[in-house]
């Protein structure tokens, strides 16, 4: 899946340096490069403005807490040394260093049961976390995510089916693959159970998932395992101008890496496994957030049923639904991978969200939040796909009445390219001889609800789908959904199906605007009629629009085949959307207002599409490493 990432050679920076070492250092030492300390707690105590404090290679056993002020031109940097992977690990590490003497057999247990040799009591100290799963996991060598359960009575079952009467019901058990459960329960503010911590590895045979089922060693002494404790690996609390790079965060259950209240923060070269989530943001401001892995708990056997209904359904971002605003955020160059939900962004009021990987996501992808009164949300040049809803709302608005959007607020969607083609695992089988439904295919927009969508502003975006939209929506669905009140525009993008003819539906609504998209079918393109749009063109509704879009929607759409470099109707085969010469995406576009923001503006009638012909494809991810096009193998 996604194992730990090589060492950023970063070169050492000027200014007063401090070190530790986690093998070598003494915390009753100077903190000098011949005198490190052993610790990163000991160390945050002794610097101030200016200082950078280098962590030398090794595993850090702690929980930190960070609340250093630096000043703007003199931020406090903590960093790996050039070359040396680093590790803040919150969890416990006799299960990484000694698993031998962890783990002991569970009599009466299920077969391959084990359970920790030890007590765990802080673990049922908080307050019971999501769906009470209490203890969560990775492999340590791949960091693979080992499945938390909340019912004991899934972890020793011998059933793997979706077969269950009720999707929730504890009278019936459902293996989901390697994973652990905690022993204990809080009731009334007591915690009761042994406190200990039960595993099984058992193997997982689901016929198609082939060789990414599990089929490695069973017993847990002879592996090396990251079990999360109930703490942030590392949370920054009213911190403000703190840099922190180059270093791998792991081993926790809730937050892995935290950051509350803080003001001009960057977190740059980080990887942090969940935890639920990942990543929490809450109440800062001026954040930048580049060239770093956020990993989330979902492994490749297990399914969006699995996570929902039998273990942990997070969010991998995490900002506070709209009740601790953040302000100001930038974040690009990241990757968000491989996890029950995607990315909360109710809670930020501005941000700038480009040049990211998004993949791999049994439920919502990216959840910019219902309607608020003040928000500009910028969604730029990203690869976004595995998504079962792309786009998606839930909840409500978060505090004060709905008012009349400021000027420019909204959520501007442009120059991606959102791949909805490749399945999606949603559930196990339902029968001994079915098979799985890992063919679910990602939807573009939707919501949870009907609660008010924000204003979305899609165009220039590049989308592909295999299948033909739900209900044939116009734009997979940013045509015709969520209309109480929100503006809409799409303009200027391209949407292909492999099968099937794009939609054309749409529902009336005085705030929409579309034009300028060009639409094509693959497999069905070339017997389509000419007129495509005609009967469109001839409705009440395109008569109506003309009353807020004088052109009238659809004017200027197109439906002809693009024209890409490469394009492979198997989601696994070549991919390269840039335009070929003579494209009739080149110059068919309409003109976008100018307060819309595009970093690929020209003078005259734009090109449709995420790339404007002879432009290269941009990048995506840590340091760039994920071309767009040609297609990379997901990595």
């Amino acid at each position: 899946m996604r194992p730990l990432p090589a060492a950023f050679d970063r070169p050492m920076g000027e200014g007063p340096a401090f070190f530790a070492d986690p093998a070598k250092g003494d915390d009753a030492a100077s903190g000098a490069a011949n005198a490190p300390w052993k610790t990163v707690s000991r160390a945050l105590k002794s610097l101030k403005a200016g200082d950078t404090l280098y962590l030398r290679a090794g595993t850090y056993y702690e929980r930190i807490e960070c609340a250093l002020k630096g000043v703007p031109d003199a931020p406090i940097t903590l960093r790996a040394y050039p070359g040396e992977r680093v590790i803040l690990d919150a969890g416990y590490r006799e299960f990484v260093e000694d698993p031998a003497n962890a783990w002991e057999p569970l009599p009466g247990g299920a077969p391959g049961e084990y359970r920790s040799r030890k007590t765990y009591p802080d673990l049922g100290l908080t307050t019971a976390p999501r769906h009470g799963v209490y203890v969560m996991g990775n492999f340590a060598d791949s960091m693979v995510p080992l499945h938390g359960y909340f019912n004991l009575l899934d972890l020793r079952s011998d059933n793997s089916l979706a077969n269950l009467d009720n999707n929730m019901t504890s009278a019936a058990g459902l293996y989901c693959g390697p994973g652990l459960w905690y022993d204990a329960r809080v009731v009334g503010g007591q915690t009761y159970g042994t406190k200990r911590i039960h595993i099984r590895l058992a193997p997982t045979r689901w016929p198609a998932l082939g060789a990414a089922n599990y089929a490695g060693e069973s017993d847990p002494r002879k592996l090396p395992l990251v079990l999360g404790g109930p703490s942030p690996a590392l949370e920054l609390r009213g911190a403000a101008h703190v840099r922190v790079q180059d270093i791998v965060l792991r081993g926790s259950r809730d937050a892995t890496l935290a950051l509350r209240g803080c003001d001009g923060v960057e977190l740059d070269g980080l990887t942090a496994y969940g935890g639920a989530p990942a990543l929490l943001l809450l109440g800062n401001r001026n954040v930048r957030i580049v060239h770093s892995a956020f990993r989330g708990v979902s492994p490749p056997w297990s399914s969006r049923y699995a996570e929902k209904y039998r273990g942990v359904s997070t969010y991998l971002l995490e900002t506070g639904g709209g009740r601790a605003d953040n302000d100001a955020i930038e974040i690009a160059w990241c990757e968000f991978t491989d996890c029950h939900d995607g990315l909360e962004i109710h809670g930020v009021k501005r941000l700038d969200f480009h040049h990211n990987l998004v993949d791999n996501f049994n439920d919502d992808g990216i959840e910019p939040g219902p309607k608020r009164a003040e928000r500009r949300v910028l969604i730029r040049q990203n690869l976004i796909s595995r998504c079962l809803l792309t786009f998606s709302l839930h909840g409500d608005r978060g505090p004060g009445p709905i008012v009349e959007s400021a000027p420019g607020s909204g959520v501007y969607i442009f120059r991606n390219v959102i791949d909805l083609r490749p399945p999606i695992r949603k559930t196990p089988p339902r029968t001994a001889d079915g098979a799985e439904e890992a063919g679910q295919i990602s939807t573009l927009c939707s919501d949870h609800g009907s609660p008010i969508w924000p204003n979305y502003f899609f165009y220039q975006n590049t989308v592909l789908a295999g299948p033909p939209p739900w209900r044939a929506h116009y734009a997979f669905g940013f045509g015709a959904r969520g209309t109480l009140g929100n503006r809409r525009g799409v303009f200027n993008n391209i949407f292909v199906t492999m099968e099937g003819l794009p939609g054309l539906a749409v529902t009336p609504a005085e705030g929409y605007q579309m034009d300028g998209n060009l639409h094509w079918s693959v497999a069905e393109g070339a017997k389509a009629p000419a007129n495509f749009f005609e009967k469109f063109r001839k409705s009440k509704a395109f008569e109506d629009s003309r009353k807020s879009y004088p052109p009238g929607w659809m004017a200027n759409d197109l439906f002809a085949d693009p024209k890409f470099v490469a394009l492979d109707p198997d989601w696994r085969g070549a991919m390269d959307l840039r335009l070929r010469q003579g494209s009739p995406a080149v110059g068919a576009g309409v003109a976008i207002p100018e307060d819309w923001p595009d970093p690929l503006r020209a003078a005259g009638r734009p090109d449709i599409g995420a790339f404007p012909a002879g432009t290269e494809a941009f990048a995506v991810g840590v340091r760039g490493r994920v071309p767009v096009a040609p297609r990379p193998l997901v990595p």
